[in-house]
C-alpha cells in the first residue's frame, strides 16, 4: 500500500506599517499574509514564539508604542478547525522602538520683539535621526485668547515679517513623517511685541575730562540684550550729528560736546529711535577760570536772585556761564528760559527749585572750568558745592 505524501504546512508572512523604526507614542500595524482561503484566525506572539500576545479574526495586529518595551521581535501563525490546525510560524520581524523625537523652537532675533521688527522660528527634531519631517506651527495668541493652527506653513522655518501687537502669542511645532508618525510637540516659545523703542545712553565713569582721561559711552536697549549693534553720533557744529566709527569712545574731548546713539539689529534692519543726550566737556589740566556765586551765603530763599561770575586768572575774555537742560543738553545763560549774560556774569532772577543744576564756565575757545553743582531744596535751601572746592566770594 502506497504512503500518501505529506502536506507541507502554509508558512504566513509579517509584515509592518511603518517599517523601520517605531516612535513612542505611535502605533505600528502588523500584518499576517495567508494564501489560502478564509477561516482563519490569527496569533501574534512577542519576544518568543510561546509568549503570546493576542488572538485575531482578522490578519491584522496593532501595536501601540507605548514604551520602549514595546519594540522586539514578533510573529504570527495561522489556525482554524476543531481541533485546531496551525500552520507554521511566520519569519521574526524586528519592530524597533526609539523614543519620540522632540520639536525644539529657537527664535532669531529673541522672543522680546518690537513693532515692525523681523522674526524667524525654526523648529529642530532632536532625537529625528536622517527622516524627513513635514512640519506644523501652532499659535495661542495672548490677546484674544484663542489657539489656531498655521495650516499654510509647512516648512521648518516660519517667519513674520513686520511684526505687530496681534503677534504676541506662545508658538509650538511638532514633526512629523511621510509614514504619518509625529514626534513630540515643542515646548511653547512666547512672543512679546511691544512699541518702539529708544535706546539709552549713559556714561562712565564721569561726564567732565581732564587730559589724559579715558570714558566710555553705554548703548543700551531696555528690555531686550540680543542681537543689538550700536551707531554712535556726536554733535561737532551746530547740533549737527557726525556719525562716529568708534563703538566705544575713548577720548580726549575738546570743548563740550553732545553724544547720542542708536541701535540696530536683524537682516531686514530694525532702528531704534535715537537716544537722550549725553555732553562731554574737556576741562584742561588746569582751568584758569573759577565760578563765583554771589551772594557769598550758602542759603537761598524762592525769589531771590542769584549771580554767577567766571573770574579769570588770566583776564581773558569771551566766558559765558552753561549748564545742562532737563534733556542733557547744553544751554547758555543767555537762553531766555533761565537767566540772563552780562560781560561774564549770569544773572538767575528769581531762583526756583527747578535752577538746581550743574554750572561751569566755557570760553570762546573752548576751555571750561571746573563745574559747580548748585542744589535748590524746598523750603529754598541753596547748597552751592564745587568738584573740588567750595568757593565763597567775599564783598569787598
Amino acid at each position: 500500500m502506497q504512503k500518501r505524501k505529506s502536506r507541507l504546512k502554509p508558512k504566513p508572512e509579517l509584515t509592518s506599517n511603518p517599517e523601520g523604526a517605531a516612535l513612542t507614542g505611535n502605533t505600528v500595524t502588523l500584518t499576517c499574509h495567508m494564501d489560502q482561503s478564509t477561516g482563519w484566525q490569527f496569533y501574534w506572539y512577542q519576544h518568543t514564539q510561546k509568549h503570546q500576545k493576542n488572538t485575531t479574526d482578522k490578519n491584522s495586529y496593532t501595536v501601540n508604542i507605548d514604551s520602549v518595551s514595546d519594540g522586539g521581535q514578533y510573529w504570527c501563525r495561522a489556525g482554524r478547525g476543531n481541533p485546531v490546525y496551525y500552520t507554521n510560524y511566520s519569519d521574526a520581524l524586528w519592530v524597533n522602538v526609539t523614543d519620540d523625537p522632540k520639536a525644539v523652537v529657537t527664535v532669531k532675533p529673541e522672543e522680546n520683539l518690537f513693532r515692525e521688527e523681523t522674526v524667524t522660528l525654526r523648529c529642530d527634531i532632536q532625537g529625528g535621526g536622517d527622516t524627513e519631517w513635514t512640519y506644523s506651527w501652532t499659535v495661542e495668541n495672548t490677546n484674544y485668547r484663542n489657539k489656531y493652527i498655521v495650516s499654510e506653513y509647512k516648512k521648518q522655518e516660519y517667519k513674520i515679517s513686520s511684526v505687530e501687537h496681534t503677534h504676541s502669542g506662545k508658538y509650538t511645532c511638532r514633526g512629523k513623517t511621510r509614514d504619518g508618525q509625529n514626534s513630540e510637540i515643542s515646548d511653547a516659545v512666547t512672543l512679546t511685541v511691544s512699541d518702539e523703542t529708544k535706546a539709552v545712553l549713559s556714561v562712565s565713569p564721569q561726564k567732565w575730562l581732564t587730559e589724559g582721561d579715558s570714558v566710555t559711552l553705554i548703548c543700551e536697549v531696555y528690555g531686550s540684550s540680543t542681537g543689538w549693534t550700536f551707531s554712535w553720533y556726536r554733535d561737532d557744529n551746530d547740533r549737527k550729528y557726525k556719525l562716529l566709527s568708534d563703538r566705544k569712545l575713548h577720548s580726549q574731548f575738546c570743548c563740550c560736546k553732545s553724544h547720542k546713539c542708536r541701535g540696530e539689529r536683524g537682516e531686514q534692519v530694525y532702528y531704534t529711535e535715537d537716544s537722550n543726550t549725553q555732553p562731554l566737556c574737556f576741562s584742561g589740566v588746569t582751568s584758569s577760570v573759577f565760578l563765583i556765586i554771589s551772594p557769598n551765603r550758602t542759603q537761598h530763599f524762592t525769589s531771590d536772585s542769584l549771580s554767577l561770575s567766571c573770574e579769570d586768572q588770566s583776564n581773558s575774555t569771551g566766558w559765558t556761564v552753561r549748564r545742562y537742560t532737563d534733556s542733557e543738553e547744553m544751554e547758555d545763560c543767555s537762553s531766555i528760559h533761565w537767566g540772563s549774560q552780562t560781560g561774564s556774569t549770569c544773572r538767575i532772577s528769581p531762583v526756583y527749585t527747578d535752577d538746581t543744576r550743574e554750572y561751569w564756565c566755557h570760553s570762546e575757545s573752548g576751555e571750561n572750568s571746573d563745574p559747580v553743582n548748585i542744589t535748590i531744596h524746598n523750603p529754598t535751601i541753596v547748597l552751592i558745592q564745587s568738584e573740588r572746592e567750595v568757593l565763597v566770594h567775599h564783598d569787598h
